[in-house]
């Protein structure tokens, strides 16, 4: 079977006009204005043809008919558009075996597929045959950007179009950090046909330099912000970059609120007090991002600091929708050029101001033509909410779908079968999430297990572990319980787990193998005072704790008299600041483990209102981290 027919040379043209020409053709006939033989000669069209196509003759399409119906294409088509509308689109592949299970479900056979599923060439010809669609190399994006809901951006827009009221679009200021990274990426290259694994010699590492990029809605630029990777920052970092550029460093090379701060008072606001009227500066809702101190100083100098939607930024940040991708293309031609040049050398910090420089002034740093449309697919300047909403897709129902306005195919056709109100709830669903509840398992954590170089470990010695480990909450005394003999209450002990405290009454008439147990009915308050007294830790107070050889501080959840305590841990975030985890990490710690009484640390100001993301400051605990 001739998959593409291929039309040998010297054979006799067939059908060698546009469809566009033979419909005016046959329009200016049917009008008067040409005979048939006068239009055969101006368009080039034979004569017969034209009396065919009058008399409604050979209408059909030349050629084998399709081994589907145009109902079953065209339901395909509509299916295949929506699914891509939701964010679920099908492969070439993933339409075959759609075909095939259809074909199956119908009890039909075809004998052109083999085992009714379609080859590779009856999915390019479908495609040729439908033109509204196309093959695209899809990106991927986490689940929650995908739920970003249309009537999450209508709110963000009721917001904005208040806010960006009289303020010129070069007032209005978006700011974001992107990665250049040591690596040119992948480019075709010429090789002998048959090979499978082309290779290219190039060194490349996983290293990357952080940089802060602002731009306004004229296509305006400040200098770049650089942060390295490093504790300590050397001269030659900072020379042969860009002019008025600035340089900094953090120890995981990321922005953290000190950089963003720095940023803003050197780079943002000297450029925005020489505007006037009005600021605008938009960015995302990171918390590094939110300073109590760079609020003041907007509310100062007439400057609105706006928050874009939670993930969103691929629909609603200028920067991320049009402007980092040639920016990034840019990188990555200056960093071949110089790894071709230069002897294939890693790029290092003394190199990168300079390579910076040179992307910088290709792409341009004043009206730069993919900021100004970054701005205007994003809704912003001008204020077009539609710019955005029509880039996601709509939760309607099949009614609302055959109401809308139905894109044409360019087959006989003429349109797209709707899609069934079923199917639009479960992609909605699939896309957006459901209202109902469901049981999802609980996040039980994790813990380190202890193993021997070389050895294997299996569940059950990993669940002995844990239960040897576990050590229970101490509860508070209860007076109504029942007393347990010793024998029996130390059966039921765990590993690890102490024995239930009794007291025994000094008798001298018992024998001494023969205690008597005095009933918990019999203890008085005042017992229960002075265990509580007895403690070394407080409930509630602060402590330093010593952990794999590192030094956390903690609050006191649980203590008992032996001086052990189960402290909720805090973690480092930044060089100097503290915060509380979003899953809480509670450990049980022996006395030698626990190092100090500290006092409770400070809040430092923030403009969160997460606990998660308040940050304080221990200053007992700096002599222990400097060892």
């Amino acid at each position: 079977m001739v998959r593409f027919y291929i039309r040998p040379q010297g054979a006799r043209t067939y059908a060698d006009y546009a469809n566009e020409k033979l419909g005016e053709a046959l329009q200016k006939i049917k009008a008067g204005q040409l005979s048939q033989r006068q239009a055969a000669l101006t368009y080039n069209i034979p004569r017969s043809t034209l009396k065919y196509k009058l008399k409604g003759l050979h209408s059909k399409s030349v050629g084998k008919p399709p081994c589907l119906t145009a109902d079953e294409e065209n339901a395909f088509v509509g299916h295949l558009i929506i699914l891509g509308q939701y964010g679920f689109p099908f492969s070439t592949v993933d339409l075959r075996c759609l075909v095939k299970y259809h074909l199956d479900q119908n009890k039909r056979k075809v004998k052109e597929f083999k085992d009714n599923l379609p080859g590779e060439s009856w999915a390019q010809l479908f495609l040729k045959r439908n033109k509204i669609l196309t093959s695209r190399t899809a990106a991927n994006i986490k689940r929650s950007r995908a739920k970003v809901s249309p009537e999450s951006i209508e709110k963000y827009f009721d917001c904005l179009e208040k806010e960006l009221q009289d303020v010129e679009s070069e007032n209005i200021w978006n700011y974001d950090e992107t990665n250049l990274v040591d690596d040119p990426g992948r480019k075709k290259v010429l090789v002998k046909r048959g090979t499978k694994y082309p290779e290219r010699l190039m060194n490349s590492s996983k290293s990357a330099n952080s940089v802060m990029f602002c731009g306004n809605g004229m296509g305006e630029l400040l200098p770049p912000y650089v942060v390295y990777k490093a504790e300590n920052m050397w001269n030659s970092w900072t020379q042969g970059g860009w002019p008025h550029s600035r340089y900094n460093r953090s120890k995981s090379g990321w922005f953290d609120h000190h950089s963003f701060e720095d940023w803003f008072f050197s780079l943002a606001l000297p450029r925005m007090k020489k505007q006037e009227g009005r600021k605008v500066l938009l960015g995302d809702n990171l918390s590094s991002h939110l300073s109590l101190r760079v609020i003041q100083a907007c509310n100062q100098h007439n400057i609105s600091f706006i928050a874009l939607p939670p993930n969103s930024t691929h629909l609603t940040q200028p920067l991320d929708v049009a402007f980092f991708r040639p920016l990034k293309a840019a990188w990555r031609s200056i960093l071949l050029n110089w790894k071709t040049t230069r002897g294939d050398k890693p790029v290092s910090k003394d190199v990168f101001p300079r390579l910076l420089k040179e992307m910088l002034a290709r792409i341009g740093m004043k009206n730069n033509q993919s900021l100004q449309a970054g701005f205007k697919k994003c809704g912003i300047s001008p204020v077009d909410r539609s710019k955005v909403l029509e880039r996601i897709p709509k939760n309607v129902t099949c009614s609302e779908e055959n109401n809308a306005s139905t894109p044409e195919v360019s087959s006989a056709s003429n349109q797209v079968t709707p899609v069934s109100d079923a199917v639009l709830q479960f992609l909605s669903e699939s896309r957006y999430g459901s209202n109902k509840n469901t049981d999802t398992p609980k996040n039980t954590g994790k813990s380190k297990v202890n193993v021997v170089p070389g050895k294997s470990i299996s569940e059950n010695e990993v669940n002995d572990q844990m239960k040897r480990r576990r050590k229970p909450q101490k509860q508070k005394r209860n007076k109504s319980r029942d007393v347990v003999s010793d024998s029996e209450d130390k059966e039921n002990v765990t590993p690890k787990q102490k024995p239930k405290k009794r007291r025994v009454k000094d008798c001298s008439d018992s024998e001494p193998d023969d205690p008597e147990v005095i009933n918990d009915d019999e203890i008085s308050s005042d017992s229960e005072d002075e265990f509580e007294n007895n403690l070394e830790y407080e409930i509630g107070s602060y402590v330093i704790v010593e952990y794999e050889e590192e030094y956390f501080p903690g609050q006191v959840v649980n203590a008992d008299v032996d001086g052990s305590a189960e402290v909720k841990v805090m973690v480092m975030r930044g060089l100097n600041d503290w915060g509380w985890p979003e899953k809480v990490d509670q450990v049980w710690y022996d006395k030698d483990k626990i190092i100090e009484k500290i006092n409770e640390p400070a809040l430092k100001p923030s403009m969160s209102s997460k606990a998660h993301r308040l940050l304080y400051s221990v200053p007992e605990i700096i002599k222990y981290r400097e060892r």
